[in-house]
């Protein structure tokens, strides 16, 4: 459907005079802002008439979108705001007037929604990890190293302990810092209104960003034609990028598949190390994997910062505050180093006989209920790290679900960086 069919997508002459009738300047203030969630009235009829006196046009797949609710793209005027588009036309964005419209959320509330969405995903993906694959990995290699120590190569003692560090980092740190911060946006969320501690959960999808003013009568796309040889980047969020809302609808297939595709190729490339060419007992891991780890490490950041650059909250960040850049990829890479280091460990004890007891002082321990230390270990790999992380990372990222989870597990840290940043934006009214 274009724009001569129907859409809404300019005013007729009858809109431009009820908007005389105001006076120019005696035009009441936006009922809404930029942000702001509504909802469309029930009452299709309602909808229907509210049209014939707004001057836009009324059409049919319009009556579907009744009673849900939608997010505020742009403000047309005073009486005129748009909304996403059932069909992704007219750059995604149609025209309703402001009576057939009820506020649900104000865009800084939207923001300590997504924020906490970012935290509570963080601290979700956090523990799911400690517990099944941080802490007993840990236990591992720490009893590996007593058991082995004199018989070590100082690289290997080295590398091991690095796994050991990156883990303990993950294990307690991330999970503390994000729960901290839960509390704090729900302290926050109850002082703005006790109900919207309601609207709190793990689900960002239905979470609003801040998008920009211009008109979607004159874009394509994100970048918006300013002068000559340059370009004004609209304010897309990642959420929407990914979910296909907003402006991006044409631009988030393209966005899924590279995320589903990198996170794919990361955990199947996980697989491939633990399955084949395992180094002996106590030997370090073969070049191909080290290569391949750095490999994987790149496409990861290349595809995180391609899809941050497509809104103007990632551009500013990238431009204004580095730090922030570099500190999410770095917990992008510890992770992924971790993940690595866990899986080649575990591909390297295997090889090793069976260790069912330490000592240390003359005091001998021995692994509970007959264990052996390749047991616990496979049992991380296998459980904890494939069944629980690999699995469901790809399954809901294809599904577009739970997105700040997911993009954790995924070890996404750059995008919910930017996440973190576009709310913080939004509460500030940028």
């Amino acid at each position: 459907m274009d724009a001569d069919h129907a859409g809404n997508s300019a005013p007729t002459e009858g809109y431009r005079e009820l908007e005389m009738e105001y006076g120019g300047d005696a035009i009441p203030e936006h009922v809404f802002a930029l942000g702001d969630v509504v909802q469309l009235s029930t009452n299709v009829k309602d909808v229907e008439e509210a049209f014939d006196s707004s001057g836009f046009r009324w059409d049919d797949l319009m009556a579907p979108m009744c009673g849900q609710t939608f997010k505020v793209l742009e403000i047309e005027s005073a009486l005129i705001v748009g909304l996403e588009s059932p069909d992704g036309t007219q750059n995604n964005v149609w025209y309703f007037p402001v009576s057939v419209l009820t506020l649900i959320r104000r865009k800084d509330e939207e923001a300590i929604i997504m924020k906490y969405a970012v935290f509570i995903g963080k601290a979700s993906a956090g523990a799911i990890r400690t517990l099944l694959e941080d802490l007993l990995q840990l236990s591992c290699q720490v009893i590996f190293l007593i058991k082995k120590w004199k018989l070590l190569e100082p690289h290997m003692k080295v590398y091991t302990l690095s796994s050991i560090t990156a883990g303990m980092a993950l294990a307690v740190l991330g999970p503390t810092k994000e729960y901290l911060s839960m509390r704090n946006m729900r302290a926050k969320a109850k002082s703005k209104r006790p109900t919207l501690l309601n609207s709190l959960g793990l689900d960002a999808d239905n979470s609003a960003m801040a998008v920009s003013t211009c008109s979607a009568q004159k874009t394509q796309g994100p970048f918006m034609a300013a002068a000559p040889g340059t370009y004004t980047l609209r304010d897309t969020s990642i959420v929407e990028l990914v979910t296909g809302k907003g402006y991006m609808k044409k631009h988030s297939e393209q966005v899924h598949q590279v995320l589903v595709g990198t996170a794919t190729f990361y955990w199947c490339l996980m697989l491939l190390m633990f399955a084949f060419d395992n180094p002996a007992c106590g030997e370090q891991t073969p070049r191909w994997k080290w290569l391949s780890f750095v490999a994987s490490t790149l496409v990861d950041f290349v595809a995180q910062l391609w899809i941050s650059l497509h809104g103007r909250q990632g551009y500013k960040l990238l431009i204004f505050n580095f730090r922030k850049i570099l500190f999410g990829t770095f917990l992008s890479v510890l992770g992924h180093f971790d993940t690595f280091a866990d899986v080649n460990f575990t591909s390297m004890i295997s090889e090793c006989e069976p260790i069912t007891w330490f000592s240390i002082k003359d005091t001998v321990y021995n692994l509970p209920l007959g264990l052996s230390l390749q047991n616990v270990a496979n049992f991380t790999l296998i459980v904890g790290v494939f069944m629980f992380q690999a699995v469901p990372g790809i399954l809901f990222l294809v599904r577009k679900q739970w997105l700040p989870m997911i993009f954790k597990i995924n070890e996404f840290n750059l995008l919910l960086t930017v996440m973190e940043f576009e709310a913080d934006m939004q509460e500030q009214g940028e």
